[in-house]
Parts: C-alpha cells; sequence; structure tokens
C-alpha cells in the first residue's frame, strides 16, 4: 500500500517504459485523499499520456458528493469493500 503522494511518483517519475492501465484506489489514503490524488493526476498529465490510466476507487464508504466529484474527475468506478473476486474479475476485462 502506497501514500498518496508515493502513488504519484511511481506514475509519473518511473525509471521504466512501462505504462498503466488501471489503478485500484482507496479514498482513504495516508497523506492525501483519493479524491486529491485522482485530481493530481488529471492536474499533471498535461501532455495526456495518462489519459487512458482507468482509475477505480475501493471504500469501504464514501459520501454522495465525493462519489460526484470523483466521477466528474474521470474515475471509472466505485467499489465498496469487501470486493467480491468476480467483480474484479469483470473490471479487469
Amino acid at each position: 500500500m502506497l501514500s498518496g503522494p508515493e502513488c504519484l511518483k511511481k506514475i509519473f517519475e518511473r525509471e521504466c517504459s512501462c505504462k498503466y492501465t488501471y489503478l485500484f484506489l482507496d479514498n482513504s489514503m495516508p497523506l492525501m485523499s483519493g479524491l486529491d490524488l485522482v485530481k493530481e493526476i488529471r492536474n499533471r498529465d498535461i501532455d495526456k499520456e495518462h489519459e487512458e490510466l482507468m482509475i477505480h476507487i475501493v471504500s469501504g464508504g464514501i459520501s454522495q458528493s465525493d462519489r460526484q466529484d470523483l466521477m466528474y474527475e474521470g474515475v471509472r468506478s466505485i467499489i465498496m469493500k469487501p470486493v467480491p473476486f468476480e467483480t474484479m474479475k469483470k473490471l479487469l476485462m
């Protein structure tokens, strides 16, 4: 598990040429909320290199206003914990 700033570093300061396809975030992470992290990813992605990044929020509970804000920022889905294996399988196909 990474904090928000550690996640940003992995995405934007990577040492390999790999490109992430999926990102699963908790809305309650150390140092930065999932919403703040999604906003920061979208703000930093000026060249649209990560435009296709499919971001999914996994949460034990989330307010309706956070849900709306996350979807506005381009989150693909919001999944409530515990996440059934079949749900994860569908998201990755």
